[in-house]
Formats: C-alpha cells, sequence, structure tokens
C-alpha cells in the first residue's frame, strides 16, 4: 500500500512539473490529466498474492479487465494526440513557408525597382557634368584654330542666348506668377472685408432687434402695471363709497319721532303759557335741525352715487384699454416668436443639407460614415486588398484553429461520456480477456475521414519551397545589365 501511494505521488509530482514547463495548457492535455486521474481512483490499492489470499479472484479478473481497458484507452489516446500534434505541426510549417516566400518574393522585386531608381537619378545628376565635359574636351589638348574656334564662340553664344530665353521666360512667368497671387490676395482680402461687413451689419440688426424689442417688451409692461394700478385704486374708491353708502343709509333709517320730540323736560311749576311758547319754539328747532339732517343725507346719498357711477365708468374704460395694450404684447410676441422659429427652421434645415452631403449611402439612406477615404491611386488601391486579404486569411486561420481544436476534443469528450456511463466495457470477453482491435476500429470514424481527407490535400497540393531560386535568377541578369550599363556611362 505505501509503495503504490509512493508511486502516484511521484507520478502526480512529475506530471505537475511537466505541465509547468509548458508554455500554456493544451486541451488534449487536460484530457489524458483527467482519464489518468480518474483511473487511478478506480484502481485497488493491493497486490495480486493478497487478493488471491483473500479469495477474491473474481475481483481480481475484474481489475484485470479494468486496467486492460485502462491500458487500451491509452494508447489509442495518445496515438490520436501524437496524429493531431504531427498535423498541427505540419499546418505551421507549410503557413511559415508561405509566409517565407511571398517575403522573399517581394523583397526580390523591389530591390531591381530601388537599384533602376537610383540609376536614373545619378544619370540625371551627371548630365550637366557630362556636357562641360563635352564643351571643354575640344579646348584641351588642341592646336589654336580660328575656325574651330569661331564655331565654338558661336555655339557658345547661341547656348548663351537659349540660356537668357529661358532666364527671361522664367522672369516673365514670376512676375505673372506674383501679379497673379497679388490680384488673388486682392480679391480674397475685399472678399474677407465684404464678408466682414455683412457679418457685422447683421450682427447689429440682430443687436438692435433684440434692443427694440426689449425697450417695446418694457414700454408694454409700464403701461399695463400702471392701468392695473388705477384699476385697482378705483376699485378700492367703489368699494369705500359702497360701505358709506351702506352706512349713510342705515342711519337715516334708525332716525325716530321719539329722539326728535325727546330730550326736553319742562318745568311743570312755571306759568303755561311760558312753557307752552317755550315747547312749541323747541319743537320747532328740533323740527327745521331734522329736516336739514335729511337733507344732507339725501344729497350725501346722490354724490356717493354719483360717484359711484362715475367710478363705475372709469373702471370699464381702464379695463378696455388694458385689454386691448395686452392683445398688442401678445401680438407683438407671437410675431417675434415666429421670426425665431423660422430662423431656427432655416438654421436646421441647412444643418440637415451639410450633414447629408455626402458621397457614400448605406442601404437605409443614411451617410455611411465608416467608409474609408478613396484614393484615385492604383499603388494605394492595391495596399489597401493586401491588407484585406491578409486580414481575412488570419482570420480564416484562427477559425480553422478552433475547428481543429473543436474536432480534436470531441473524441475525448465521447470517450469520457462513455466512461462515465459504463458503455466503455463492452470490448471485454466473458473470460475477462481485451478483445483485439484493429488501428482502424480504436479510432473514431470521423477523425480516420479527416486524416484520409488532409492527406488527399498533401498528395495534391505541392510542398513550398522555401527560397524562390527563379527571383533569384531574374535578380542576378537585372545586376548584371545594370553593371552593364554603368560601364558604358562612364
Amino acid at each position: 500500500m505505501r509503495k503504490t501511494l509512493l508511486g502516484g505521488t511521484k507520478q502526480q509530482s512529475k506530471q505537475q512539473t511537466v505541465q509547468k514547463s509548458m508554455e500554456g495548457p493544451l486541451p488534449y492535455v487536460e484530457a489524458n490529466t483527467k482519464i489518468s486521474r480518474v483511473l487511478k481512483h478506480m484502481k485497488l490499492k493491493t497486490n495480486k498474492e493478497d487478493m488471491q489470499a483473500s479469495r477474491l479472484d473474481e475481483f481480481y479478473k475484474l481489475v484485470a479487465r479494468e486496467t486492460a481497458a485502462a491500458i487500451v484507452l491509452q494508447s489509442s489516446c495518445r496515438r490520436v494526440l501524437a496524429t493531431a500534434c504531427v498535423r498541427q505541426l505540419a499546418l505551421e510549417t507549410a503557413q511559415a513557408t508561405k509566409i517565407q516566400c511571398f517575403v522573399r518574393r517581394f523583397i526580390a522585386r523591389r530591390v531591381p525597382q530601388t537599384e533602376a531608381n537610383q540609376i536614373g537619378t545619378q544619370r540625371s545628376d551627371n548630365l550637366p557634368i557630362h556636357r562641360e565635359n563635352a564643351l571643354a574636351k575640344p579646348l584641351v589638348g588642341s592646336k589654336p584654330n580660328p575656325m574651330e574656334d569661331a564655331l565654338l564662340a558661336s555655339r557658345i553664344c547661341r547656348y548663351a542666348d537659349q540660356l537668357l530665353c529661358k532666364t527671361n521666360s522664367m522672369h516673365r512667368q514670376t512676375k505673372t506668377c506674383s501679379k497673379r497671387v497679388a490680384s488673388m490676395h486682392a480679391e480674397h482680402s475685399k472678399a474677407a472685408l465684404k464678408i466682414q461687413c455683412c457679418w457685422r451689419r447683421f450682427d447689429a440688426q440682430l443687436r438692435n432687434r433684440a434692443l427694440l424689442y426689449e425697450r417695446s417688451v418694457e414700454q408694454h409692461c409700464n403701461k399695463i402695471r400702471i392701468i392695473t394700478s388705477e384699476h385697482n385704486y378705483w376699485t378700492q374708491k367703489i368699494h369705500a363709497l359702497e360701505t358709506h353708502f351702506e352706512d349713510q343709509f342705515n342711519l337715516l333709517q334708525q332716525i325716530s319721532p321719539q329722539e326728535v320730540e325727546g330730550g326736553w323736560e319742562e318745568q311743570v311749576k312755571l306759568n303755561l303759557t311760558d312753557t307752552r311758547e317755550r315747547i312749541t319754539k323747541a319743537k320747532l328747532d328740533m323740527l327745521f335741525r331734522i329736516q336739514v339732517k335729511l337733507k344732507s343725507v339725501e344729497s350725501k346719498l346722490n354724490d356717493i352715487l354719483s360717484n359711484e357711477k362715475g367710478a363705475a365708468d372709469s373702471m370699464n374704460h381702464w379695463g378696455k384699454w388694458r385689454q386691448a395694450e395686452q392683445d398688442a404684447l401678445w401680438n407683438f410676441q407671437r410675431q417675434h416668436d415666429d421670426k425665431v422659429a423660422e430662423k431656427e427652421k432655416r438654421k436646421s434645415i441647412v444643418d440637415e443639407q451639410l450633414r447629408w452631403a455626402v458621397k457614400f449611402y448605406v442601404a437605409s439612406g443614411k451617410p455611411d460614415k465608416r467608409r474609408p477615404l478613396v484614393v484615385d491611386d492604383s499603388d494605394s488601391v492595391n495596399i489597401r486588398i493586401e491588407e484585406l486579404t491578409a486580414a481575412a486569411a488570419l482570420q480564416m486561420n484562427k477559425i480553422q484553429e478552433m475547428n481543429h481544436l473543436s474536432r480534436t476534443w470531441t473524441p475525448f469528450q465521447r470517450m469520457m461520456d462513455q466512461f462515465n456511463q459504463g458503455t466503455i466495457f463492452e470490448g471485454l470477453t466473458q473470460n475477462g480477456d481485451t478483445r483485439q482491435y484493429s488501428h482502424e476500429e480504436m479510432v473514431h470514424p470521423t477523425l480516420i475521414s479527416q486524416s484520409k481527407s488532409y492527406m488527399a490535400r498533401a498528395k495534391l497540393e505541392p510542398f513550398p519551397q522555401k527560397i524562390p531560386w527563379h527571383l533569384l535568377k531574374e535578380l542576378e541578369t537585372s545586376k548584371k545589365r545594370l553593371n552593364v550599363s554603368l560601364t558604358s556611362i562612364k
């Protein structure tokens, strides 16, 4: 028991070190560790002699069958994993060789072009030197000849005249260009001044309109404030007159004859004649005073009624005036709001026109803002196409890698499901021996078909060469031609 436990711990430590040494976890490594872990937990930690001594032969046979099945599973899994690793390595090498060939071919094509461009630039730079040498050769180491000197002088004069004509034409062109630039600058400055004047005039009009609007609104508001104050004053005055009228009317109603006649004590012991005269005089005075009071009360009542009528007329007048002014203010505000709405509408229309003034649209009719800039250059178009093809190739490589990983993982998943369900022991005989499978029976049919298709494609597609020999030959021939041309120039 201790030996087996020590052996199990050693194997686990080895597997952990192997997994740590690998750069990244792979699906088949995880599957192998899972299978080995399950088989280790399923094993019985006993020896053959202990089983036979305890009369557990049948249990020993079952353990033997399980170990045989585990050996078969491990061998098949290792075979499948080895084939998958070999296929992945072959695909990676093929892709690497293709990329290398493409890069070398591109470099081999660009080298002759760069050399030819350098030679062309050298020729253009050496042309004036060759001309000067050609002109100076007849003069060096030759005898004086008046005819040749005259011809040479005439040639030099003609060449000077040509140079003078060219310089004069260049001066004329520069003058015309300067005049044109000056005229364009003047026109641009005038246009800028006109635009500035128009904008300042427009800004001043806007500010003037805003100030006039504020002033008119303030005037209308002040009129409405005055009218409302007058209205409130007359309403308060009418209320006070009404209350005074009610008080006077009540006072008029409260006057009685007892109050008029009462309040005078007469002496009983006086002479009848004197008392009667005094009583009659007092009654007459009292009577006249009461009539005066009644007349004064009636006059005050009439005045109150007339004042109330005038106040009502003035209240109606000021109310109508206030309504007219308020209607005028509302009309003015409505006109201003309509102008502002019309201005905003024009601005929104212009914004929409600018927003929709694009060259490219999507199927729904909206502008395609994600579309790249189109340049009328064949080289840029070719570069764009190459970039798109390279991006598509990288995406396809990722998709192929994911498909390959999923195809290699499915048989392991199916085998784990069968092992968990207990259907993996169908290959055992009644005696406990294992049935011998062929290679095609042990490997899943989908993997066999995949391997056959891959081998067929490998036969049809030739293995790419690492070095493009024909391009190197073309490069050597182009170099020879360039050397010959350089020697001829020298």
